[in-house]
């Protein structure tokens, strides 16, 4: 570092351009050094949205495979019987037990 007292005006411009370039080298080492830490991980970001899809086509496709979606036929309409079943006899045991408190 030099004493500006010491320096003429042309000598502190080109002090001051040289001093410029060298704070540019230092932005470009600088910004060089932010993208070898920062690599790839702002693919992160993406993930959890780009993750989200694609377990939900995963999950699609696997759901319409013909043994899989046949299964998933079967026990979905013996538990909507089932759930059937249990309201009807629901409103059986209702009405049996307002004939017997009449």
């Amino acid at each position: 570092m030099t004493n500006p007292n010491l320096l003429t005006s042309e000598e502190l411009i080109k002090n001051n351009e040289m001093l410029t370039q060298e704070l540019q080298g230092f932005n470009k080492i600088l910004r060089n050094l932010e993208k070898q830490i920062r690599g790839k991980y702002w693919l992160w970001f993406l993930l959890p949205i780009l993750g989200w899809f694609i377990y939900i086509a995963i999950i699609n496709k696997r759901r319409t495979t013909p043994e899989i979606a046949q299964s998933l036929m079967e026990i979905k309409t013996a538990q909507t019987k089932n759930q059937l079943q249990i309201m009807l006899n629901n409103r059986e045991l209702e009405k049996r037990q307002e004939t017997e408190n009449i």
